[in-house]
Formats: structure tokens, C-alpha cells, sequence
């Protein structure tokens, strides 16, 4: 896997996934930050045999070289998703955390499971 320590933020005004990518030499530090305002949010779809949520709409990927000191890296901050952009990411958790994420999400926006 790329991705290490992921973390799903759900508010009332959207949510945040965030991980570590552990291609990068100073993984410990860095996080990449996936942001959606509930309000560019178009679609959220839940599968349920492998546990992926991809969430189609326009949000932003937000890389920080160092997280706890909000350093961020322009360069590879330049990613914009549009209002037709999916994302997806997996929730490798137990299941009854599972089904609380998939409860918030539903809130946040209707939610397709498949």
C-alpha cells in the first residue's frame, strides 16, 4: 500500500481524508489532505464487499511536508478535483467503525451502497 495512517474527518460542512504516503522519504512528517465542502459534494458511494467510499465532486489535495507545522508543499498541492472528480479510499477498520463512518457520510450527503 502508498498509504499509511489514513484518517477520515467528517464535519458538518465536509470532510477530510488524510494519510501519509509512504513514497515519500520523510513519511513521518508529511500528510496529504483531501478536503470536500459538503456543498461540492455530488455523490457518495459505499461498496460494501470491499469497503471502499469514493465520493464524486469538486475538493482540493493539500500536501504538507511537515503536518504538525502546516509546512505545505506547493508543488505538489496543485491538485484541484471538479464537481464530476471521484475519489476513493478504503476503511481497513473494524466493522462497527465502519458502519458508523458509512452513518456520518449518509448524513453528510445521501449515500448509494452497492
Amino acid at each position: 500500500t502508498l498509504e499509511r495512517r489514513g484518517v477520515i474527518k467528517i464535519y458538518e460542512d465536509g470532510l477530510e481524508h488524510m494519510y501519509h504516503d509512504v513514497r515519500d522519504k520523510t513519511w513521518s512528517e508529511s500528510m496529504t489532505v483531501y478536503r470536500i465542502p459538503k456543498e461540492n459534494i455530488n455523490r457518495i458511494v459505499y461498496y460494501k464487499e470491499c469497503h471502499k467510499v469514493t465520493i464524486i465532486g469538486a475538493g482540493e489535495l493539500i500536501t504538507y511536508d511537515d503536518y504538525a507545522s502546516k509546512r505545505v508543499n506547493y508543488q505538489n498541492s496543485q491538485r484541484v478535483f471538479y464537481g464530476d472528480s471521484d475519489y476513493s479510499f478504503f476503511l481497513a477498520i473494524d466493522e462497527s467503525e465502519q458502519a458508523h463512518i458509512v452513518e456520518l457520510l449518509s448524513e453528510l450527503h445521501s449515500l448509494e451502497s452497492v
